[in-house]
């Protein structure tokens, strides 16, 4: 379930902006980051709407049915977009957000993972969900790049459009229904982490302590820190098509095995923490060594002034937007 909520998140990052222009030429970059924020603003509302769902009536099929409902709509809507003009543009926003929202149910499933596994073996548990979570990353660009074949033209059945930007839309809300199936079916709800009110009754002495408030909020703060990547990661196809001029095939191609790479080391990462003695470390040292990888990421797409330049191509008009506006972040580009 974790995967193929990762899946959702990471699908379209690297042809949402070609698919938005060719809906809509007018769009602009500064529309598109709306596109990008909208998924995650609909994620950020819904994990706390779903986590209370799921605190009052123990349950986590009802939550996860409705969220791969809602992707299934959302994903519906994003695969219509063609049909849907002169307000296309608007429904791929709607789309983008619907599709956020039930990828919610990421906080519901992680909480699950915690809840239904003993303290002995949680880190593992939850070092291999998560790791299920980056494999569904890796697959979405993987996913998408399959469709590369149709081309922006595709075939069409009626005024129904079938290009390898729709196609891997409904691939995906038909992924979105099989979710809710096997959620109803194969899903089976088991707390085994959690203190029954018969071991409350045998022990009076139990008590549960209060949790950590300034180390939560310091591990919140490290999660934003560590979702802020995707700001790089939504905007990777229209940087590298306007710096590298790369054709839209090109920019899903080439961007989706980048992130398919990235993400298989993530995965990699989460399963030796998860299944060896790395994963008794200190936690803070776990920490330490992701910040410090941060810290390099962002140092690398910083416009260094060694780096070659300036960058002689040819710049087309849908190109022409991108770099104009982000002219003032980057100077090695030049106009002819």
């Amino acid at each position: 379930m974790l995967a193929l909520t990762g899946v959702q998140m990471s699908i379209y990052f690297m042809s949402t902006w070609q698919y938005l222009r060719e809906i809509d030429s007018s769009a602009t970059i500064n529309f598109f980051g709306w596109v990008i924020a909208a998924c995650s603003l609909g994620c950020a509302i819904a994990n706390p709407l779903f986590g209370y769902w799921n605190q009052r009536t123990l349950s986590t099929k009802l939550p996860i049915t409705f969220g791969f409902g809602v992707c299934a709509l959302g994903n519906l809507i994003y695969s219509l977009l063609p049909l849907l003009s002169p307000e296309a543009k608007w429904a791929m926003l709607t789309a983008r957000f619907l599709t956020g929202f039930g990828a919610g149910t990421l906080g519901v499933l992680r909480s699950y993972i915690a809840t239904a596994s003993t303290s002995e073996d949680r880190i593992r548990a939850v070092s291999l969900g998560t790791a299920g979570l980056t494999s569904g990353l890796s697959l979405g660009p993987a996913i998408q790049i399959c469709f590369i074949f149709l081309g922006d033209k595709g075939f069409s059945i009626g005024p129904v459009v079938f290009n390898m930007y729709t196609s891997a839309a409904f691939f995906m809300c038909a992924i979105s229904i099989l979710s809710v199936i096997l959620a109803n079916t194969v899903f089976v709800e088991d707390y085994v982490g959690i203190i029954s009110d018969d071991e409350k009754k045998e022990d009076p002495f139990l008590i549960i302590p209060k949790f950590d408030r300034v180390a939560v909020g310091l591990l919140f703060y490290m999660w934003w820190m560590m979702c802020g990547v995707a700001s790089s990661g939504g905007l990777s196809a229209p940087i590298t098509m306007a710096m590298y001029d790369w054709t839209s095939e090109e920019a899903i191609l080439y961007n989706g095995i980048i992130q398919t790479i990235s993400c298989a080391v993530s995965t990699i990462s989460y399963f030796i923490i998860g299944s060896t003695r790395v994963g008794r470390w200190d936690r803070r040292i776990h920490l330490t060594l992701g910040l410090a990888g941060f810290i390099f990421y962002h140092l690398c797409h910083y416009p260094m002034p060694f780096y070659d330049g300036p960058l002689n191509q040819e710049v087309y008009e849908f190109q022409r937007l991108c770099i104009s506006s982000m002219r003032p972040f980057f100077s090695a580009c030049v106009f002819h």
